[in-house]
Formats: C-alpha cells, sequence, structure tokens
C-alpha cells in the first residue's frame, strides 16, 4: 500500500486548526464582536427588577415585603438575588426589629446606582447602533433616575384618496 500505519492514523486526526475551532467569535471581525459588554451580576431579569426597584423606590431603600411586592419574586428568590447584589456591593441590607419582629431594608448603593446606570447606557447604546452620537444618551432629570429623550410623535395620517372613503361601514 505504500503508506505506513502512522501516516494512515494521522488522516483521521483533526488538522490542529480545526482543533482550535470553537463557538467562540472571531474578535478580529467587528461584525462579530460584542457592542457593549453587560455586567452579568446586573443582566440577570430578578436581579435587575431589585435594582430597578430600589432606584424607583429613592434614596429611603425599600423593605423586604415591599420590595417582594414590587418585583412579585418569591421569598426565597428575593433573598437569594438580594444576597448575591450585597455580596458584588450594589445592595445594602439593614436588619432590625421593629414591635419584635425582624425588618429587613434594601438600600441601593452608589455602587449600585451606577452598575444599573452604566447597564441601561450600554444597552440604550447597543440598540441605536453607529448613527447615534457618542456620549451620554441619558440625561438626568431631578423628578427620576433616568431620562430617556423623547422624539416627537409623527403627525396626523391623512386617509383622502384611500380606500377608507369607500362607502364601507367600518364596525369597531
Amino acid at each position: 500500500m505504500g503508506v505506513s500505519d502512522a501516516s494512515a492514523g494521522l488522516a483521521h486526526r483533526p488538522s490542529s486548526r480545526a482543533a482550535d475551532r470553537s463557538d467562540k467569535p472571531d474578535m478580529s471581525d467587528p461584525a462579530s464582536a460584542v457592542a457593549v459588554p453587560l455586567d452579568p451580576l446586573v443582566v440577570h431579569p430578578g436581579r435587575l427588577s431589585i435594582l430597578l426597584a430600589l432606584s424607583a423606590g429613592g434614596d429611603g431603600g425599600a423593605e423586604f415585603v415591599d420590595l417582594r411586592r414590587r418585583t412579585r419574586m418569591t421569598d426565597g428568590n428575593l433573598a437569594s438575588h438580594a444576597k448575591r447584589l450585597s455580596a458584588g456591593g450594589l445592595v445594602g441590607v439593614d436588619k432590625r426589629f421593629r414591635d419584635g419582629r425582624p425588618v429587613t431594608t434594601f438600600l441601593l448603593t452608589p455602587a449600585g446606582r451606577h452598575a444599573l446606570r452604566t447597564h441601561v447606557d450600554g444597552l440604550v447604546s447597543a440598540i441605536a447602533g453607529p448613527a447615534m452620537p457618542a456620549g451620554p444618551v441619558l440625561s438626568p432629570n431631578p423628578s427620576s433616575d433616568f431620562s430617556v429623550p423623547r422624539t416627537p410623535a409623527p403627525g396626523p395620517v391623512s386617509l383622502a384618496g384611500s380606500a377608507a372613503d369607500d362607502d364601507d361601514d367600518w364596525i369597531d
């Protein structure tokens, strides 16, 4: 046959280039690169809902029962996600007794507010694409934590000369 057993075995092995291939995107290709890295601690829907609820609640924080109602999470889910946010420094936890009962209050830390703002800015810039100018997309508004610039609504649409002028009766 002329082919040794050693070289015949090599024919069945994948080349070193094929072995180096993976499902990871090629970062040298700008089209495959992720535009904005998002914080995995913030991106989880449960933790994001906690951060948003605390942000909307003002600087006073929120008690466990109120936060549970606002996030619609179970006790265990809320406690678990709050513990992770607390370990990451994004949420402060204050435990006290009121009338002999334990009361847990969660507070959004400055680092948590910054992480939430960075997350929102990253999402907005990711969907805005290259047509949007560089720089902050959100501007502070004294009445809330975030204010998204609004674009004017389109004007009325004229239906003159269209099928709407026919004598068809519309029933809603």
